[in-house]
């Protein structure tokens, strides 16, 4: 099945494009020969000083490569290139006739950017090219993704290459690797961690070198007061913690160990030596060193502070001493905002040469009052969506739009540097990649140009360009497949039902207490978000099981009908079966859980031993799929466990059975 022309020819769509008559690519140019360039001034030509060699060849090769091999004319086709200093930094200007094809710019990255859309238009259009006129720059100058890398998952130098490849191609410029504990390999703290698998200072270097060389800032992001939990569990360092037993943030749920005693003077040692390892391996001017919830802070040693202290002057006293640290390296600062938020003095105080990044992930919860008052304060700021995919098994497509959308909407309202869509892995990563895909591609729509792209559906772009897929099959795919949720009828922050039955989080012996353990959850999510008040009660869903196993039916046979020729097509088909097959399963342990007490034994023993074989399936698919994109080490055991901790359940559950529970 053949592509029909899109309602866009460039994605994101640019600013300005105009065609050669009416409003349709209709008269055409011959683009098939060799492609050359040819700069036509001496401007132009400065470009490539700051490039790295073989560059230009590079961009001609790519250019090549996506007519899909048509050369028809021995003659090449020659591509003009001129200096063009009315165009934004970033910006470009494309003007195809029927006898010439001219790129501007003022730089090289709006040279770049003009490269990325013709190469679209050139895979559009294998061996012609539309006659138009297209000016473009972006809405924001900050277009950022964070990867999560520090909660277990570490994806190979090679699916880092490939992630890079496909955000340059949406003209993001940012990307930020989330570290915590040792996903970062900190020389000096190795026989800590004997049998990890991090990334190392010299692929970092290596990944810098190909980000900058895509225009992508690569920064790092490296957590330096809370989420310290890995380093905090080691004996030498626990006596650095706000609370070294731990402090129960819900009443019977596990107490926590996260967050650095800020006024131990080895607790800025242990900083100052994890920054000074990690940051001369990145080019980047910035640095995210977190800030964000510092779950006990003045809840453990810092609790009963002298008259004249506060906790807000204690947070501001280390901020200064790390930015100190930071400075050093001749780097600037970013944290995140949550903490400013629940002590706003702090807003008035806070140093002027840092970013503050301002996050939330809810579609209900809106990002106009904070971005205003950050304006006002004078704060420079990124909003910060998410993908919605961590927690979730599949994503939550709905609020994954709005609440970008939303995000786009206010940075540009009150003047933010940019918007930056984070990409968690909260308890193990049980998502794949591609569920995080349509939020990439809505993200850098909407800050590249929202007006131009606000109804503008990402599918067909990850069809033609990332999936390859000549049946417009995947795109929609994983869109639809993140909308399960809407069957749960149920509102927790940042999570799913389906998964958090699934999670290790609820470990319950009794139906009661099975009810029990979510409804404790739900309470701890949603008052570290702050909304819970205002919700009503997770007992209040009503799980539409009969209407998901319909739509869940219905995605498969779907799936079925694709025909990708990406590269990793294989593996892509393979991971939308294993995130079907675990939705389902999910489905299947709720309902049953919720009728322990009402089935009869045999039943409920035959539905326990089905559940054991499909999950058995589940976890086998899991850590074939996860090898291929993910180093191995112990953090492949670690996001397994929680499948094998239900596992366990399923058994226990079994030999339980002669209690009935309930």
């Amino acid at each position: 099945m053949e592509h029909s022309t899109p309602a866009w020819l460039i994605y994101p769509k640019p600013q300005n494009i105009a065609y050669s008559r009416d409003s349709q690519p209709t008269a055409r140019v011959a683009f098939s020969g060799p492609i050359q360039l040819d700069f036509i001034d001496l401007e132009a030509k400065s470009w490539l000083e700051d490039l790295s060699d073989g560059w230009i060849d590079w961009q001609l090769k790519r250019l090549e490569k996506a007519r899909d091999g048509v050369v028809t004319d021995p003659f090449p086709s020659i591509i003009q290139v001129a200096f063009n200093p009315f165009c934004p930094k970033q910006g470009y200007r494309i003007e195809i006739t029927e006898q010439s094809v001219v790129l501007q710019a003022s730089s090289g990255v709006g040279f770049f950017y003009s490269l990325v859309s013709l190469r679209q238009l050139l895979a559009l259009y294998p061996g012609f090219l539309p006659v138009l006129t297209a000016e473009d720059h972006p809405d924001l100058a900050i277009r950022g993704v964070l990867i999560d890398i520090g909660r277990g998952k570490i994806p190979t130098l090679k699916n880092l290459y490939e992630l890079i490849d496909l955000l340059a191609e949406l003209k993001v410029n940012m990307v930020q690797l989330y570290m915590e504990g040792y996903s970062f390999a900190f020389q000096r703290y190795a026989e800590f961690f004997p049998d990890e698998a991090p990334i190392t200072a010299e692929e970092i270097r290596l990944l810098d070198r190909y980000a900058r060389d895509r225009f992508i800032d690569l920064v790092p992001c490296q957590n330096t007061l809370g989420h310290m939990e890995a380093w905090l569990s080691i004996p030498e360092f626990n006596t650095l913690a706000e609370a070294p037993e731990g402090l129960p943030l819900v009443p019977g749920l596990p107490p926590q160990v996260t967050t650095l005693d800020p006024t131990d003077p080895g607790s800025l040692d242990l900083v100052m030596n994890l920054l000074q390892e990690l940051l001369p391996n990145f080019t980047s001017s910035w640095v995210n060193i977190n800030f964000d919830e510092p779950i006990e802070l003045g809840l453990g040693k810092n609790r009963d502070l002298p008259d004249g202290v506060s906790i807000s002057r204690i947070f501001l006293d280390f901020l200064g001493q790390v930015l100190s640290i930071v400075r050093s390296h001749q780097k600037s600062g970013m944290i995140w905002s949550d903490f400013l938020f629940r002590h706003p003095e702090l807003l008035y105080a806070l140093p002027k040469d840092m970013i503050v990044l301002d996050w939330n992930y809810e579609s209900r919860t809106p990002f106009e009052p904070h971005a205003r008052e950050l304006a006002e304060h004078g704060i420079e700021f990124i909003l910060c969506p998410g993908t919605s995919s961590w927690n979730s098994l599949a994503g939550r497509t709905d609020n994954m739009k709005a609440n970008i959308l939303d995000a786009a909407e206010q940075a540009l309202r009150y003047g933010a540097r940019g918007l930056l869509v984070t990409d968690w892995g909260d308890y193990g990563h049980w998502q794949v990649p591609p569920v995080s895909f349509p939020a990439f591609a809505y993200a850098a729509a909407w800050s590249w140009n929202l007006a131009g792209n606000r109804q503008l559906d990402a599918a067909d772009y990850l069809d033609r360009f990332v999936f390859q897929d000549r049946a417009n099959v995947m795109g929609r795919f994983w869109q639809d497949l993140g909308n399960y949720y809407q069957f749960e009828h149920a509102t927790i922050h940042n999570m799913t039902l389906t998964f958090l039955v699934l999670s290790p989080l609820t470990r319950w012996d009794t139906r009661e207490d099975f009810t029990a353990r979510l409804n404790l959850y739900f309470q701890l999510l949603h008052a570290l978000a702050g909304t819970f008040n205002s919700l009503p009660t997770l007992l209040e869903a009503e799980y539409d099981f009969a209407g998901l196993m319909a739509y869940l039916d219905e995605l498969q046979q779907r799936l079925g009908r694709h025909e990708m020729h990406c590269a990793n097509c294989h593996h892509v088909y393979r991971e939308a079966i294993y995130t079907i097959h675990l939705v389902r399963h999910g489905a299947k342990f709720y309902q049953l859980a919720l009728q322990m007490g009402i089935l009869e034994e045999p039943v409920i023993k035959a539905k326990l031993v089905a559940l054991l074989d499909d999950l058995g399936e589940i976890l086998d698919l899991f850590q074939e799929l996860w090898a291929v994109r993910n180093r191995i080490g112990v953090s492949v055991n670690r996001n397994a466990m929680g499948l094998s901790i239900l596992q366990a359940k399923y058994h226990q559950l079994l030999e339980d059975q002669s209690s009935k529970f309930g």
